[in-house]
């Protein structure tokens, strides 16, 4: 596998953006390390145990994880921000998008009359205008 460099990414749990300062990337990187120990030393156990249950045979868990040949991954750098990956690792967070509605008749009559055009921003359903940093905006 391919764990993001916890100095420049920011780990899930905590808040942090790209901009961390150095108190910051330390205590990231800390945190992920406690998280990621926990995981290893009670999920993974618990994961091969599923494993060898369910499909005989098949190699470790963590043999798989270490040796893929290609990861989807569900995520886009426009949302998720711009970090290193490998060649096999593939961002395809965008891949269930769906082609837009028309718009209805009001609104199109109101973007068509608009002299200068429009700016339409939306944070959609994934972000929260609150979850903005006010100087990015």
């Amino acid at each position: 596998g391919n764990r993001l460099p916890r100095s420049v990414a920011p780990f899930i749990l905590v808040h942090f953006d790209e901009n961390m300062n150095f108190f910051e990337r330390v205590l990231n990187l800390l945190i992920e390390s406690v998280v990621m120990s926990m995981y290893d030393y009670d999920m993974v156990p618990q994961i091969q145990t599923l494993l060898e249950h369910y499909f005989p045979g098949m190699p470790k868990g963590v043999d798989l994880y270490r040796n893929y040949s290609l990861l989807l991954l569900n995520s886009h750098f426009a949302m998720d921000g711009m970090y290193p990956l490998l060649p096999n690792q593939v961002e395809i967070g965008t891949l269930a998008a769906r082609p837009p509605q028309p718009l209805s008749k009001d609104l199109r009559e109101f973007v068509d009359g608009a002299e200068h055009g429009i700016i339409y921003f939306s944070l959609g359903s994934v972000a929260k205008s609150t979850d903005i940093p006010r100087t990015q905006m």
